[in-house]
Formats: C-alpha cells, structure tokens, sequence
C-alpha cells in the first residue's frame, strides 16, 4: 500500500469511527476504533509510541505519537484531536516536530469534532483552554476534519528555492 493509499484509507476509517461513533468521547475513544479497523484490515501499526527527547545530545524528556502507521519504509504518523474547536498551528507543528523526530515524511492530524453543546473531550485539559480563548473556530458537526502534512514535499521545494538563488 502507498502512503497515499493509506492516507486515505485512514480518513475512511476516521470517517467509519466518527459515523458510528459520534460526539463527545476523549481521543483514546477515537484511537481504540481506529486500531480495531487497523486490526481488521491487517494495517500495520504502534500505537502510543514513545519518542525520546534530546537536547545537546541529553535525553529530556519524551513525546507520544498517537499512531504510527504502515510499513517501515511507508509509514504515516497519525495525531488525533477531540475537542470543540479545530486544531491550529500548535498541532501542526507538533506534528511536524514528530515527523522530525521520526525520520517520516507524511503526517495526518485527524480532529474528531465535539458538539458544541458537549463538554470538551481532550484528556489533557486542553479543551479548557480552548474554551476560554477563543482563537480557533468551532468544526463543522458532523465529520472528521483532516490536515495532511508532507515534509518531503517541503523538504523538495525548500531544495528548489535554494537552488534558484545560486549563481
């Protein structure tokens, strides 16, 4: 399977898990499905997999990719959010961060949304925040909302620009 191929076969499965689903449940709601369908389409994944921070060649601390997909040399690091209003600039910058850390080129951020009238899902308290900001508009109900991120094709664009500028 190409990566592709399983980018869209996971937001199929997000979409299948949402539909069945619905609102309000906390991400691991939403990542427990998402790894029975895995499971019963024989897709290879971690799930919660940890990955080790360092700085200056120290170990600091650690960070948690919600799902790794795919096969060593096609895989997709997955990063689920439920909360009542849509991921930002914040998450996806996390999520390239991992994608860093990892050595992987694609990335999907899959927000489950929350109801308006539901409390706030995330399991971190990060819901609460939200709230009391105000900085991101509310999903639209119904349906997950997907962010791809491809580093490679950044990596490429940013290799062309540079090239443009030499003499």
């Amino acid at each position: 399977m190409t990566v592709v191929e399983l980018i869209d076969t996971l937001k199929q499965i997000a979409n299948d898990v949402y539909k069945e689903l619905g609102s309000p449940y906390p991400e691991s709601v939403y990542r427990n499905a998402m790894e029975v369908d895995l499971r019963l389409r024989s897709i290879r994944f971690e799930s919660e997999k940890v990955l080790e921070v360092e700085y200056k060649k120290h170990y600091v601390g650690v960070g948690y990719l919600d799902l790794l997909v795919g096969e060593p040399n096609e895989q997709v690091i997955v990063e689920l959010k439920a909360a009542r209003t849509l991921a930002g600039d914040a998450e996806r910058q996390q999520l390239r961060k991992y994608l860093t850390l990892k050595g992987v080129n694609f990335g999907l951020l899959i927000d489950f949304p929350q109801k308006s009238g539901d409390e706030s899902s995330s399991e971190d308290g990060e819901g609460e925040q939200h709230k009391r900001t105000r900085r991101r508009k509310p999903p639209k109900p119904g349906m997950p909302v997907f962010h791809e991120i491809n580093l490679a094709e950044r990596k490429f664009r940013e290799g062309n620009a540079a090239r443009k500028n030499l003499p």
